[in-house]
């Protein structure tokens, strides 16, 4: 079977890192899969060898959306997995475009990440078309019960098309990563410590872990909290930590593709 992944990039973590983890299960099973990318592609040191990635080239998203429709023109896939609701609803464009009915979309809902500035409008705008585009695209897959209740009660969802399906954890390097005794593989890290691991902005809820940790009894006052990520709630925590008084517990990392040493 001929399957397209279409994300923004396969850089970084979230719903980038799923394209390339769910690119490499379906690949391994035998499918012709291709992943395009708009963007940086740091993750495709884990894709299989045998997954094609292909750069939307433009400088416009117009121009982009128009090479995603000679893609598909050509390719004739199968099945088309987008990772955003803006991505889904080009799809639906360039599928029509490419006058292919019978190849099936699959969209994806991570989150409300897609309404940051990055995206503009029309981030804004993939979400306010959610009753259309939940009902042309053939099945789209939420990561969580929560968020699929939420897209149907808030954003109009057609239920029926909606499936919960949670992201997938890659887990090769584990055991080789952690060495005998659960320690840490970085000398530099203390010895006992709490990980967060995750993107530091709203839907992710990172105050939650400060504010929890800051309530952690005294006989645990020599554990420290690492909260592994970046975004745009870094300065807040930073600030939050320092009112709570647990700033010199606390350590900011940035985010790494291989998070296991911790």
């Amino acid at each position: 079977m001929k399957i397209a992944i279409v994300s923004h990039s396969i850089s970084g973590g979230g719903a980038e890192r799923v394209a390339a983890v769910l690119a490499n299960g379906l690949a391994e099973r035998g499918h012709n899969v291709s992943i395009l990318v708009e963007g940086s592609s740091s993750n495709k040191i884990y894709l299989h060898s045998s997954i094609k990635l292909t750069l939307l080239k433009g400088r416009s998203r117009a121009a982009r959306l128009w090479n995603l429709a000679k893609y598909f023109r050509r390719e004739r896939c199968d099945i088309v997995h987008t990772i955003t609701p803006l991505l889904t609803l080009q799809a639906l464009i360039a599928i029509t475009y490419a006058r292919h009915p019978n190849t099936k979309i699959i969209g994806s809902y991570h989150g409300y990440g897609h309404f940051s500035s990055s995206h503009g409008i029309l981030g804004y705008l993939s979400y306010l078309l959610t009753p259309i585009i939940t009902r042309l695209a053939d099945k789209n897959i939420c990561v969580s019960d929560a968020l699929k209740a939420d897209l149907v009660d808030h954003w109009g969802a057609k239920p029926n098309n909606l499936v919960t399906i949670y992201n997938p954890v890659m887990v090769p390097g584990l055991p080789a990563a952690i060495p005998q005794g659960g320690s840490s593989a970085n000398e530099k890290l203390p010895s006992e410590y709490i990980l967060y691991v995750g993107r530091l902005s709203k839907e992710k809820n990172p105050m939650l872990a400060l504010n929890a940790f800051a309530l952690l009894p005294e006989r645990f006052s020599k554990i420290s909290l690492i909260m592994l990520g970046e975004g745009p709630l870094r300065g807040e925590l930073g600030k939050l930590a320092h009112k709570l008084n647990i700033c010199q517990r606390v350590i900011f990392e940035r985010y790494v593709i291989d998070p296991w040493k911790y």
